[in-house]
């Protein structure tokens, strides 16, 4: 069965937003985001760097690193759901700092994160799928094992959270 368009772009919120979340986190900057217009749009927030990504089919977000004055990018290309992140600058720390952390996460979520955001939009739920945003949108890396990123269990998060906001224990 096909993701409809609704669960497609939720799908593509979380990932971005967890993309600019976790560099922010890691004490990366996003000072702008190419929209593809004549000037580069300043992002002083990640609200505004979610508002210029998501005004434009495709973007490129800078992201600029906590020691350096060297700027990376990520290609996104909306519409293409669980792979809306296309391309993106090589470099050591980027990788280590922004992108493993990212891609960990959107595998996470091919593993199951997108059928449960698409069975949640299906079930036309607004509150499951407020609680399962909140789930991804705090989903993180919780400790390093050796040189991968360890994270929590996607679905019993996701499962958990979902009993929280409605009290209906799935089976």
């Amino acid at each position: 069965m096909e993701m409809t368009s609704t669960a497609r772009q939720a799908l593509e919120r979380l990932i971005v937003q967890n993309l600019i979340d976790g560099a922010l986190a890691a004490g990366w900057r996003v000072p702008f985001v190419d929209d593809g217009g004549d000037e580069l749009v300043k992002c002083k927030t990640a609200t505004e760097a979610m508002d210029a990504v998501f005004s434009v089919d495709d973007s490129i977000i800078h992201f600029v690193g906590p020691k350096m004055n060297k700027r990376y990018c990520v290609y996104i290309i909306l519409g293409n759901g669980i792979d809306c992140v296309s391309d993106h600058s090589v470099g050591e720390e980027f990788e280590r700092d922004v992108m493993d952390p990212s891609t960990a996460f959107m595998e996470s979520l091919d593993d199951g994160g997108a059928a449960a955001l698409y069975a949640v939009e299906c079930a036309k739920s607004a509150e499951l799928l407020a609680a399962l945003q909140k789930v991804v949108n705090d989903y993180r890396p919780t400790a390093m094992a050796g040189t991968e990123w360890v994270y929590p269990d996607y679905v019993t998060v996701a499962r958990e959270a979902i009993a929280k906001a409605t009290g209906v224990v799935a089976a």
